[in-house]
């Protein structure tokens, strides 16, 4: 469906129901916000067999495509930032009525979640951020990509992060996929033309926001209990990046799992989910 927020209409899908049968009685289930990665992919990544059917026997899922992605209007790129962002899904979870949500963000979509939960603490009843970064670190993000995948995808992503540009997010972006467990030539493919893919966000975000933000000061200001999920060999999102932002936390409210693997841990490791849905019984 598609809802009007703020000064877009968003794409919207919810999964699963609030209120399911419990002998006589009537039982509530959690709500997940999923805020999904990027910049430049949509929610659908989301609903792969390690990650979508596990949480709906718990939970309502609520997906959503950000502004500038997916089948959600493309707004403007002076409106792709992530304090509008993070205000989109505050206005989200208003016009729907969810109150007190479960905010999950992966990747990019974590860096959303952690500013959501920064300007809206009140606003959520836990936080899951599946490879989080304080900040993004070009040279880090180099380094894991020679050292999970060679010389080649090094230098491709050197020269997007460089000069990122419709010339160079095609090379880039191939070096992403292939960093999928077991991805062929064909599943590459098969993954392209599963999501509404659109270069022009990631652009932007690169040669923009991504130099410059920083999220501990936002993590200072988070008050519920998260859980920070990161991979040892994720070249997007470096584990050290992970490192960082657990220390802005109120040390008692975080809870920090590591896990060898690189940017599909819960396709990589099934004790990604394991540990997802014991912090979300807790």
């Amino acid at each position: 469906m598609q809802l009007s927020v703020a000064d877009v209409r968003l794409f919207v899908d919810v999964d699963g129901a609030k209120l399911r049968p419990d002998g006589a009685e009537a039982l509530e289930v959690p709500t997940i916000a999923i805020v999904h990665d990027g910049p430049g992919a949509d929610h659908t990544t989301f609903k792969h067999p390690a990650f979508r059917p596990p949480l709906v026997e718990v939970a309502q899922l609520l997906f959503y495509d950000q502004r500038g992605h997916g089948r959600s209007d493309r707004s403007s790129p002076d409106r792709w930032r992530l304090d509008v962002w993070a205000d989109d899904l505050a206005a989200l979870l208003d016009t729907l009525g969810v109150e007190a949500p479960v905010v999950f963000g992966s990747g990019f979509g974590s860096l959303v979640a952690t500013r959501f939960a920064g300007r809206y603490p009140e606003r959520l009843a836990k936080l899951i951020l599946s490879r989080p970064v304080a900040r993004f670190d070009a040279a880090r993000s180099v380094e894991v990509f020679a050292r999970t995948q060679g010389a080649d995808s090094a230098a491709a992503a050197i020269d997007f992060y460089a000069s990122p540009g419709e010339v160079t997010f095609a090379p880039w972006v191939m070096a992403v996929l292939r960093s999928f467990p077991g991805s062929t030539p064909v599943e590459i493919a098969e993954l392209l033309l599963s999501a509404d893919w659109f270069s022009r966000p990631a652009i932007h975000w690169y040669g923009g926001e991504a130099r410059e933000f920083d999220l501990r000061d936002d993590a200072g200001r988070i008050r519920v209990p998260t859980l920070v999920l990161a991979g040892e060999d994720d070249a997007l999102m470096p584990i050290a990046g992970a490192e960082e932002l657990v220390s802005a936390f109120d040390p008692p409210l975080v809870r920090f799992e590591r896990f060898r693997a690189g940017n599909s841990l819960y396709a990589q490791d099934a004790r990604a989910m394991d540990v997802t849905l014991d912090f979300l019984r807790d």
